[in-house]
């Protein structure tokens, strides 16, 4: 086989690929035929040199000898007379060497609640083959981010947790929307379970957080530690009094077996000889009012409501509006776009894999326009 590695570039240039193992991240040197730790001195001697096959392609050869394995191939356009660490990166692309053949497939996962597709984001740019998947893949993960910040909300359908103070009004907000099913309203402060420190350190603490239960400690030394006990791996207060018991000097009595969910936020409480209470909504409020399109939650005895108050509902689009896809869609081409055209946007040293080409994209007047009705202004803090 040959030709294995290619790159498709408008215009004439000498372009060059550079092989990392992603087993430990060293490169090919193509003088040694090894792998070896990267040294900026040595880029001369990592570079694949490829060849004008004219039409935009440029190809090259990959190297025989080496063993099969997951790799990186890295595309680089040459700006001086030999390589060097400021020439401007191309594409990368995620590849299986069988011994023989390449297979090309991205490593990188679209998150779950991603604003578009690859295949949406490569038929709007009229790709037809899969060299930048990886990197597309990745914009299309912090277009999605940068959207949801902009907005100060999440869009993709899915149950949140959410803490709140109705007030004398008796009326909150959720932090999303729109609302489709309301799960749990529930208030009140009942024994869940309770948490002591009985070893050696100089000063101890129990809190909780809205992800975990966190056991804070000083030691002789005054180096203090702390202990996340996060509610996804103990998902119940029973799994999490056996998960505090093994950890040292802590104990834990299980009151009420409830979901660590439930668990009420508290700052540190100083556990030292003494019982700290893991306290839970254990009142629940059936009369509360939902306004769905925006989120609105309505007492209607506003005096009554003593916070804090667990909601616990699901909200968000399912599938996502076609304005939303369309900004993220055009978010992403333009900063695959600007990485191929534009030095000082995408310049990297070559020993870095991060991108930072969304960050420095603007939103038009128009992109601006379509965001506009999805802004969300937090009332709450949500989980």
């Amino acid at each position: 086989m040959a030709s294995e590695l290619e790159v498709t570039y408008q215009g004439d240039a000498t372009l060059y690929a550079i092989l990392r193992r992603h087993e430990d991240a060293q490169v090919f040197n193509v003088a040694t035929r090894t792998f070896v730790g990267w040294a900026d001195a040595d880029v001369a001697d990592y570079d694949i040199v490829l060849s004008d096959r004219d039409g935009d392609l440029y190809q090259g050869d990959w190297p025989s000898d080496i063993n099969a394995g997951d790799y990186r191939v890295l595309y680089y356009r040459q700006e001086g007379e030999s390589p060097a660490i400021t020439d401007l990166l191309l594409a990368t692309t995620d590849v299986y060497w069988n011994g023989h053949d390449i297979a090309t497939a991205t490593n990188i996962a679209l998150r779950d609640d991603a604003l578009t597709s690859l295949a949406t984001v490569k038929r709007f740019l009229r790709l037809d083959h899969i060299a930048d998947d990886t990197l597309i893949a990745e914009l299309i993960n912090q277009v999605t981010g940068k959207i949801e910040r902009l907005c100060g909300r999440r869009f993709k359908l899915a149950v949140h947790r959410q803490w709140l103070e109705p007030g004398l009004l008796g009326m909150a907000f959720l932090a999303q929307s729109p609302v489709k099913t309301i799960r749990r309203v529930a208030g009140g402060r009942g024994a869940a379970l309770s948490v002591r420190y009985e070893g050696s350190a100089i000063h101890a603490a129990a809190a909780v957080t809205e992800e975990s239960v966190d056991l804070i400690q000083r030691d002789a030394d005054g180096i203090a530690t702390t202990t996340s006990l996060n509610f996804d791996q103990y998902g119940s207060t029973a799994a999490m009094r056996t998960a505090i018991a093994a950890v040292s000097g802590w104990s834990a009595t299980l009151t009420r077996n409830v979901s660590s969910t439930w668990l009420i936020p508290r700052p540190g409480v100083f556990a030292m000889g003494r019982n700290v209470e893991l306290a839970w909504p254990d009142q629940d409020e059936d009369s509360v009012r939902c306004q769905p399109a925006i989120g609105s939650l309505i007492w209607p005895e506003p005096c009554m409501v003593h916070g804090p108050v667990l909601v616990e509902y699901e909200a968000g689009f399912d599938p996502i509006p076609d304005d939303l896809r369309a900004v993220a869609t055009e978010l992403v081409a333009q900063a695959y776009h600007a990485g191929r055209r534009d030095p000082s946007v995408r310049r990297e040293n070559l020993g870095d894999f991060s991108y930072t080409l969304v960050d420095a994209m603007d939103l038009t007047d128009g992109q601006r326009a379509k965001l506009l009705p999805y802004l969300h202004i937090p009332l709450a803090r949500e989980n």
